[in-house]
């Protein structure tokens, strides 16, 4: 076989293809592991066509543009289960193999929490998982809980309070720390309305 370069493949003739078609593909293999707290989506850009009406492209830069998308769920592990995690604190258990849905997953816990993250984070030395809930009401708490691998025990290790909230789709963790950062976007949980929160600016 040869490629657009007129010469004999030496196994480059893949990037030479062209792809004229879009194509969705609902799961890709991976080989090795993805590490837990990566979710989201990747865009990337790629040539697609060097075979035009009129000429060759022969240079891998100069090849028509095609986007190429890739969406990371956002799972996690509860005792043995995988689950799908949002920011309203109801994870999902899923089969990983079928990916077909089994239920919510219950706690072993009393903790409450109106929000959360859908990104904890995970100590493998601690061999636990980290998150905090956000408790609404005429008085807000923040909480942070920690939940050890192989439970469904929540433990919570600390609260503070606040009559405006932060909308936090993140926060940190250091070796000794969680670190919680409130962001302009503040929620006025008396503004709640039809199950929405009222959101505002807080001043610096």
């Amino acid at each position: 076989m040869t490629n657009v370069l007129g010469r004999t493949s030496v196994g480059f003739e893949r990037g030479f293809n062209d792809q004229q078609t879009e194509l969705a593909i609902d799961s890709l293999e991976v080989k090795g592991a993805l590490p837990g707290w990566l979710s989201g989506t990747l865009v990337r850009n790629g040539p697609a066509r060097f075979r035009l009406d009129d000429k060759t492209l022969n240079h891998w830069f100069d090849g028509l543009a095609m986007l190429h998308k890739f969406d990371i769920a956002t799972i996690g592990r509860i005792a043995e289960q995988f689950v799908a995690q949002t920011e309203y604190p109801m994870p999902v258990a899923f089969d990983p193999q079928t990916l077909d849905t089994i239920g919510v997953v219950s706690f072993d816990d009393r903790l409450k929490g109106a929000v959360t993250t859908a990104h904890p984070h995970h100590d493998p030395d601690e061999r636990a998982a980290y998150n905090y809930l956000l408790n609404l009401g005429a008085t807000c708490a923040y909480g942070v809980y920690r939940l050890p691998d192989g439970t469904r025990t929540r433990e919570l290790l600390g609260q503070d309070t606040t009559k405006r909230p932060s909308y936090m789709h993140s926060f940190a963790l250091s070796e000794r720390y969680v670190i919680l950062m409130e962001f302009p976007l503040a929620v006025n949980p008396l503004r709640r309305r039809g199950g929405r929160l009222g959101c505002s600016r807080r001043s610096p």
